[in-house]
């Protein structure tokens, strides 16, 4: 078993209730069953189950182990797609490894958020990626950063060592990632962005390239959610994740 609890301290004690406690009863836990927990950030606690409740059930922290921070630190930068295809790159991109991901708006994005349906999106977001974190029974939670626009992008993925991807990058001569990533060694971050179903406009692109270096997928054109999977396995692998 393992769930995420608060930061905790050794031969604390701490009440599970909610979604988190569904996913322990759904595994009929019994007083002293060991459980694994973690914090989702710095340490992940070995621990026991006590007493178990209708409404929940307490948990008995033991040994404190810090997370092994991991030579590479990976994020995506994903401009809005339609639908349920956010979280669902959301939940693989968890399972593949990615440490951060953030959201921004571009010219060709279908969806437009005010600030009150960011807040909820980005409440959403964070679900997800707990519950994949949860599934795939990892030490650490994705972090949904706040959303931004496409002009705060450049900088921002630039300063976590950043490549861009477009759909026409192929054609145009540009690299491959399989070929960027052998004659570029991976530094402790990097970052790739990811456009919209509808692809960059030829502005975002001579924006974007002011500050990233355009990279290619090959030839083919790529659904959308499936451009970050494609390249998230990839960096993974040369960073050893997989």
């Amino acid at each position: 078993m393992r769930i995420f609890v608060p930061q905790s301290e050794e031969d604390s004690e701490i009440f599970i209730e909610g979604d988190d406690a569904r996913h322990l009863f759904a595994l009929r836990p019994q007083p002293k069953d060991k459980v694994i927990c973690g914090d989702g950030k710095a340490f992940i606690y070995e621990a026991e189950i006590g007493s178990v409740k209708k409404d929940g059930l307490f948990i008995k922290i033991g040994k404190k182990i810090p997370i092994e921070k991991r030579k590479t630190e990976i994020t995506l930068f994903q401009a809005f797609l339609k639908g349920d295809k956010n979280e669902f790159v959301i939940q693989k991109a968890t399972e593949l490894g990615i440490d951060r991901i953030t959201f921004f708006s571009s010219e060709n994005c279908v969806v437009k958020l005010d600030d009150k349906k960011k807040a909820q999106k980005k409440d959403r977001f964070e679900k997800i990626a707990r519950q994949a974190a949860m599934q795939c029974e990892r030490e650490t939670i994705p972090e949904i950063t706040d959303f931004i626009d496409f002009n705060d992008m450049p900088t921002a993925a630039a300063e976590k060592n950043g490549i861009f991807f477009y759909e026409k990058a192929f054609a145009l001569g540009k690299p491959l990632l399989s070929s960027y990533l052998s004659e570029n060694k991976l530094s402790k971050f990097f970052s790739f962005t990811v456009g919209p179903e509808g692809g960059f406009s030829l502005k975002e692109v001579n924006k974007a390239s002011e500050r990233l270096p355009i990279i290619s997928l090959g030839k083919r054109i790529l659904r959308a959610e499936t451009v970050p999977l494609t390249a998230l396995s990839l960096i993974a692998a040369a960073a050893g994740e997989i």
